[in-house]
């Protein structure tokens, strides 16, 4: 019997672990499945197509909020094609609400909920034996008009999940590489369905061990943990960050979600032997809105965890990714601008503001109606209005949300946006400023070179009051060197070449007497210019005191920030260097 797994993730860079796993484990127990994997981007009519090649008579599809829409529409058509075959779902979007999901979709034969590995098993060995599997614990399952919903299976072990990578890695190339260490949370958090799953298991250290050693081994690009609380245990988090900063190959990133006012001295002076870019950390605040976390169940204390974030910071080492959620209960729109300007002022590497998504099975949607949770019907059931946020300022927070994910998660304006925040009220008020010039504008109907990012962030800028115009360009120039030679200015910039004389005489220095550039000795004076860029600027960037001071500033495109991956920069007053090219001649 011919068994195939979809699993349709939401970029080309991810990969479906569940499906995965659920081959290795049937695999072990001599039961063969294929595994096909797609992306949402892709049409419906190719992802069919290449199903149907399969000639599977049993196929199953992988769930999730991301997918379900697409999937809903797959397997009417699929049963269209193949009436015969043996359609089954699984995953965490069809684990609850089972009779609704086998009524909507008559063609379906079998739910798998909650974990897959042992149920997806026994129902395949019925199916390959051409038993009755009306006792498989873990399915919803259909006789004739009827829906049956069996117990839930007995959790696994978690050395008995098998590890899902091979020796052949060739099918992950370019690809985040999820892993798990643990199942459950211990946290309770209404809006998630982490906090349904009772206790959490662990898999034993020394095959986590080995397993890490793989990776090492293997020099994947970027390793993800999906533990859902990663340092929930102090001793394994702390013997885990050891062995991979003991063994880093200075090519893996390890990337963990962790509740940072669970860290401890003890564990944060580990963190500060970690190569930049070995490991980032993302951390969930949600709401710094007491009210609002206790009514969603989740236990924070801000106060510490702006103390550890705080810490990692001063390593500079740590890219740190803190998120927001809108939306929730007790939570207006002055509320949660003081929430994004708590996290904001923590200054995290990425700031995600996601919005509340009213998921199946989750405490928060037994309560929606308490709380005035008004959602969309379709996946991902994201929020719409409250009690305390109409649909309006959420409208609002959609373009603060965009404006965000542009310029600063983007992380290539940081001196701009810094610069124009000393003239907004707060951070959250730049955003909601910017955002409205973009709506105004229609500049989020727009697709966007990165020029065009500029021209924007430099028109909203100029509308501020109090800002001075000619340092605001100088500052924008400024990021925007940070990041790349200069190839093409945009119309509001002009390249300077009153300097050119100076700036042939730094390289030719650097070329006999390095100075700033030692380590790109080996390099005549046109390489040094390709693989660098001076510029004299009317300010100094980095300095407190924004009045006029000529400085030169040297972007090295080599030396890059292993974090933002900005230009290393020396800054050199102009008569300073004006000195020091006279003094080599």
């Amino acid at each position: 019997m011919k068994v195939a797994l979809v699993g349709i993730n939401a970029k080309f860079i991810h990969s479906n672990l569940g499906i995965h796993s659920i081959k290795q484990y049937n695999g072990k127990m001599g039961i063969h499945i294929d595994v096909l994997e797609y992306t949402i981007n892709q049409s419906i009519d190719d992802i069919l197509e290449r199903v149907i090649e399969t000639s599977a008579q049993v196929i199953g599809f992988s769930c999730y909020i991301w997918n379900i829409e697409i999937i809903r529409k797959l397997v009417v058509e699929v049963h269209k094609i193949m009436p015969e075959t043996f359609i089954m779902l699984g995953g965490p979007e069809v684990s609850y609400e089972l009779k609704t999901f086998m009524t909507e979709l008559p063609m379906v034969s079998v739910i798998i909920y909650g974990e897959g590995e042992k149920s997806t098993n026994l129902l395949l060995a019925k199916l390959i034996a051409g038993r009755s599997y009306a006792s498989v614990n873990g399915i919803a399952y259909r006789e004739g008009n009827q829906i049956f919903i069996n117990p839930p299976v007995d959790n696994l072990d978690m050395d008995e999940i098998p590890f899902v990578y091979e020796k052949d890695m060739s099918d992950y190339e370019h690809k985040i590489l999820y892993y798990e260490s643990t199942r459950g949370c211990p946290f309770k958090c209404s809006y998630c369905l982490s906090s349904i799953e009772k206790g959490i298991r662990y898999r034993s250290m020394p095959l986590v061990m080995r397993e890490l050693q793989f990776f090492l081994d293997s020099n994947v690009r970027q390793v993800k943990f999906v533990d859902r609380t990663f340092n929930c245990n102090q001793s394994r988090t702390k013997a885990i960050w050891a062995y991979i900063i003991e063994h880093d190959n200075h090519t893996t990133n390890f990337h963990f979600e962790i509740a940072a006012d669970l860290l401890n001295e003890a564990i944060l002076s580990i963190l500060k032997d970690a190569r930049p870019g070995l490991i980032q950390l993302e951390i969930g605040v949600q709401s710094t809105n007491q009210k609002t976390l206790e009514i969603v169940q989740r236990v924070t204390d801000f106060d510490s965890l702006s103390t550890s974030v705080k810490a990692i910071h001063a390593y500079q080492n740590i890219h740190v990714h803190l998120d927001l959620i809108a939306g929730l209960p007790a939570e207006g729109y002055d509320s949660f601008a003081k929430s994004f300007n708590d996290v904001y002022n923590l200054g995290p590497d990425q700031l995600q503001l996601g919005f509340l998504k009213v998921l199946r099975g989750s405490g928060i949607k037994l309560r929606a109606d308490q709380y005035g949770l008004v959602y969309r019907d379709y996946a991902p059931y994201e929020i719409l209005k409250t009690n305390d946020l109409t649909f309006a300022e959420m409208t609002k927070l959609k373009m603060v949300e965009y404006v965000l994910e542009l310029y600063y998660n983007a992380g290539h304006f940081r001196h701009t946006l810094t610069y124009l925040e000393r003239f907004c009220q707060s951070p959250f008020h730049m955003y909601e400023g910017l955002g409205q010039y973009f709506a105004e504008n229609e500049g989020h109907l727009l697709k966007h070179s990165k020029l065009s990012l500029y021209t924007f962030l430099k028109n909203y800028g100029a509308q501020i009051e109090g800002i001075n115009l000619d340092y605001l360009v100088q500052v924008l120039k400024f990021d925007l060197m940070l990041q790349e030679k200069i190839k093409k200015y945009p119309e509001w910039l002009e390249a300077d070449h009153t300097y050119e004389a100076l700036i042939r005489g730094f390289y030719a220095m650097e070329v006999n007497h390095p100075r700033v550039l030692a380590h790109l000795k080996d390099n005549n004076a046109k390489q040094l210019s390709r693989l660098c860029h001076v510029e004299v600027f009317d300010y100094n960037m980095i300095s407190e005191d924004m009045g006029p001071q000529k400085v030169a500033v040297v972007f090295d495109y080599i030396a890059r920030n292993k974090l933002n991956n900005e230009a290393g920069t020396t800054i050199i007053e102009l008569s300073q260097l004006e000195a020091m090219i006279t003094d080599q001649k």
